[in-house]
């Protein structure tokens, strides 16, 4: 092998990292919102059934710091930063509804602070809450939107049905 070979060698692998780079950036963008929304519909569903198997309410709040030492709900309702999933003890005096206090429990916490933004659509705004029944409620009654995570140009919607079922769907932001 020659120096000249070697150098042309190299050149072409250059060329090809610089055209292919860009969709590396794209796919790992694609695959942080596949995986986050994957995340806030496991939280969905996992609510549901502790609701169901525990027979208690389970509610999911948005979490401006899921992850400190005693984790507690947002005021202003920003899914953005991550979530929890919590019994809420509502039944119990002095608790309030869809809000970590009390003798509430945090069941499991969520978490997309990698850039993406989530988007709330519908009247599921604070708080979601299951009963022990799994049907799914919110502050203005039942529930009814949808969440949408998105990390340009790359978007996942998780649809949240009266029943308490979550699906998603692949979008564009």
């Amino acid at each position: 092998m020659t120096l000249i070979e070697l150098m042309v060698t190299l050149t072409v692998m250059v060329i090809a990292m610089a055209i292919m780079a860009p969709q590396f950036g794209q796919w790992g963008r694609s695959t942080r919102v596949t995986t986050q929304g994957a995340e806030l519909q496991n939280a969905l569903a996992y609510a549901r059934s502790e609701s169901l198997r525990r027979g208690v309410r389970v509610a999911l709040c948005p979490s401006t710091a899921p992850k400190v030492v005693n984790p507690s709900c947002s005021a202003n309702g920003s899914w953005a930063d991550g979530w929890l999933v919590f019994i809420d003890n509502v039944h119990v005096g002095g608790n309030a509804a869809g809000v970590v206090d009390g003798t509430d429990t945090v069941l499991r916490i969520g978490d997309t602070t990698q850039g993406s933004t989530v988007e709330v659509a519908g009247n599921l705004g604070n708080w979601v809450a299951y009963s022990p029944q799994g049907l799914v409620r919110t502050a203005a009654g039942p529930a009814s939107g949808s969440f949408r995570v998105c990390q340009s140009p790359h978007a996942r919607r998780i649809t949240l049905n009266g029943a308490g079922m979550a699906t998603a769907a692949v979008e564009k932001c």
